[in-house]
């Protein structure tokens, strides 16, 4: 089965956790991504997002996986204890929108509000 993930922090292209995950024949790329407004970015440590409505959503990429890549993927991010996998809407590059997995943390672990630049895209 094949399942589509949006992933922002460290498992977006260029950063730690992509190339051992999402790298190579891991994942199919299917681009830039953002969420709506219901959620929102914050770092203690590590970059999370939780819903809660904000100003500009969260940039990531989307990614096409096999159930054993995701299986990974539940793992790294500690699913269900650590962080959530959750079916969330999320805005395509072209603007379409469509339904992911994406990891959340609880909206009361919020830690520092996080705006990475790129957040701009529209």
């Amino acid at each position: 089965m094949v399942h589509r993930i949006f992933v922002y922090g460290t498992l977006k292209n260029g950063c730690y956790f992509h190339d051992e995950y999402l790298g190579g024949d891991k994942s199919d790329p299917q681009g830039p991504a953002k969420t709506t407004l219901d959620y929102t970015l914050y770092v203690d440590g590590m970059p999370h997002m939780v819903k809660q409505s904000g100003e500009l959503g969260v940039l990531g990429e989307l990614y096409q996986v096999d159930n054993a890549t995701l299986e990974r993927l539940d793992v790294l991010e500690g699913h269900p204890v650590t962080y959530r996998r959750e079916i969330i809407e999320v805005i395509d590059e072209m603007g379409n929108k469509v339904l992911a997995w994406a990891y959340l943390r609880p909206p009361h672990f919020k830690g520092r509000k996080f705006c990475w630049v790129e957040q701009s895209w529209t």
